[in-house]
């Protein structure tokens, strides 16, 4: 299980990485063909956006590996370790609930949207759409794989190489 993991992880932070690498390319491309050229790249800015919604959702269950989403820990803090066990179990479960609930909800709406196409490059804006079921099954994903670290010892599990923004 350990390397499956360290492989979705591989793929996933590629996958942003790449994203996020394209979308400031085809903009910086843009921009300096307007300056220089006056004239750009139609389809530039509907595709740079469209990226900048996938890398998002992508990347946020990135961010459950390292704890960086904002988090109220006041509660936690006053209460007794085995009280804040439970509260880290309520938190683990709501936010389980709430992830399946959207994964459901956008597969409906990507579904609902795939016979709509984007205006400029005609792609289907259920493609578009798709980014929230994915992201949220990623999110889902990623926080199974801290939550028994998280509820039993309140840190966050350190992968090879990876530096912890916050701790």
């Amino acid at each position: 299980m350990h390397r499956f993991d360290l492989f979705i992880l591989s793929i996933n932070r590629q996958v942003v990485i790449w994203m996020m690498g394209l979308m400031a390319t085809m903009v910086f491309c843009n921009v300096v063909m307007r300056f220089f050229l006056d004239d750009s790249i139609l389809w530039a800015e509907e595709v740079s956006r469209y990226l900048m919604i996938w890398a998002m959702f992508m990347g946020s269950g990135l961010l459950f590996r390292q704890g960086a989403h904002i988090a109220v820990d006041n509660l936690q803090d006053i209460v007794p370790d085995l009280v804040g066990r439970a509260v880290r179990i309520a938190i683990v479960a709501v936010l389980m609930i709430f992830f399946f609930s959207m994964i459901y909800i956008g597969f409906l709406y990507v579904l609902f949207q795939w016979g709509q196409v984007t205006p400029v490059t005609r792609i289907p804006f259920g493609f578009v759409y798709a980014a929230v079921p994915a992201g949220f099954l990623l999110m889902a994903y990623h926080l199974t794989m801290v939550a028994r670290i998280w509820i039993a010892d309140r840190r966050f599990k350190k992968q090879p190489g990876e530096v912890i923004l916050f701790e």
